[in-house]
């Protein structure tokens, strides 16, 4: 029997897929992730809508449909493909991270 919790997890993979078809597996571990409070690594062949997908999450890319809602209490972060182009190779790993 579900629970309203796990009806809900089916209605998001539902809304996501939608728009990245054939990607259940990748979207359930992703919420897996985000409700278990977990480190999530998003990896797949080039193409598949991996930045895409990170970037509509962290609010870096506005989406056509739906909504977008971050419980205060979650932190979402990524490195971006590009993200050497933007560190500075003298300072240490927390100098870059403040």
């Amino acid at each position: 029997m579900y629970t309203k919790f796990a009806q809900s997890i089916d209605d998001i993979i539902e809304e996501i897929e939608s728009a990245f078809i054939g990607k259940t597996t990748i979207i359930r571990t992703l919420l897996i992730g985000f409700f278990g409070n977990l480190s999530v690594l998003v990896e797949d062949i080039p193409g598949v809508g991996k930045t895409t997908l990170m970037r509509i999450l962290s609010g870096d890319l506005d989406f056509e449909e739906g909504e977008r809602l971050v419980n205060p209490n979650v932190h979402i972060a990524s490195f971006s493909q590009r993200q050497m182009e933007h560190l500075s190779p003298q300072n240490t790993v927390l100098e870059e991270l403040r």
